[in-house]
């Protein structure tokens, strides 16, 4: 009851995840990464203890936290191509249901049997998609001229060759937004029209610490 988690960047570049004592103050650091914030926290709802916290660097990475899910992200990892986050979990927690990101495709959904290690897929997000070929996103990185390090993300039209092609810089709003890995709408129309599609997470872009931004 005196234990209090946050997300934060106080004293420090990145956001990360912070172990407050509320009857000292004391604070203790739980998760961090040096370039880049840390993202959701997946919490043990009857323990009240966070289990696993996701870093988007170039794609969506988790850290686990509690041995107790090791063996099941482990599993999770390997059921198919994507980044995956968990929606929903019973309240035994002996099922999840487990979100899966694609760059060439829909975000599918399985419900994950936790005492087996089993997925079993229950549907996509838009079926239609699963009919047609769509394109790789490959993360890219640069130097830019002072020396900073910018990620971004490159979209390859299928069936020519990578060379000299047409491009379109597709630039995301905000700034206080990022570009990440996944299913674009229209990097793919433009990719699927011929286009080399490269978007950028310019200075100002959150994600990758007070620094940066």
């Amino acid at each position: 009851a005196n234990t209090l988690y946050v997300v934060g960047n106080h004293d420090a570049n990145t956001m990360r995840l912070v172990k407050l004592d509320l009857a000292t103050g004391k604070e203790e650091v739980v998760a961090e990464d040096k370039e880049y914030d840390i993202g959701g926290a997946m919490i043990d709802e009857k323990r009240r203890v966070p289990l696993a916290v996701s870093v988007t660097r170039a794609r969506t990475e988790w850290k686990v936290l509690d041995d107790s899910v090791r063996a099941d992200f482990e599993a999770l990892a390997k059921v198919r191509r994507g980044d995956f986050a968990v929606s929903s979990q019973t309240t035994d927690q002996s099922k999840w249901v487990v979100a899966y990101t694609a760059d060439n495709g829909p975000v599918a959904y399985y419900l994950y049997d936790r005492p087996t290690k089993k997925a079993e897929l229950l549907f996509v997000n838009n079926s239609k998609l699963e009919k047609v070929q769509l394109a790789e996103t490959e993360p890219v990185s640069y130097k830019a001229k002072d020396g900073l390090t910018v990620h971004g993300y490159l979209t390859k039209p299928l069936g020519v060759e990578a060379k000299n092609l047409p491009t379109v810089l597709l630039v995301h709003g905000g700034p206080w937004a990022r570009d990440s890995w996944g299913f674009n709408p229209l990097a793919q129309f433009l990719a699927n029209r011929g286009y080399a599609v490269l978007q950028v997470n310019f200075r100002g872009s959150t994600g990758y610490g007070k620094a940066f931004l």
